[in-house]
């Protein structure tokens, strides 16, 4: 990486450029996705939407799925710093996890 960082290579260039740059596309990607409210179970920024299926076999969003766990899906924007205390509805019967 040292010599990748230190040199004038065209070559060297464009892996560093790959190095950096795949995983900003890629996060600029998955947001359109996972932001784009024509897309069924997915929707607005700051906006939690619950999945009302189970998943199968083609499900591929999260590495091991649970199959018998329904998933909720939120692209949340902290540039502005917290959103606040996220309220979620609770019942006797349903466990739930949240990662911020």
């Amino acid at each position: 990486m040292k010599q990748l960082l230190s040199s004038n290579k065209p070559d060297d260039i464009a892996t560093l450029a790959y190095i950096c740059g795949y995983y900003l596309v890629r996060a600029e990607v998955t947001k359109d996705h996972l932001t784009n409210p024509r897309v069924s179970g997915f929707g607005l920024v700051n906006q939690f939407h619950p999945v009302t299926e189970l998943v199968n076999a083609s499900f591929k969003e999260v590495v091991r799925p649970i199959a018998h766990t329904l998933y909720d899906r939120a692209w949340l924007d902290l540039k502005q710093g917290s959103l606040g205390n996220i309220s979620l509805s609770f019942c006797s019967q349903c466990a739930f996890g949240i990662c911020v």
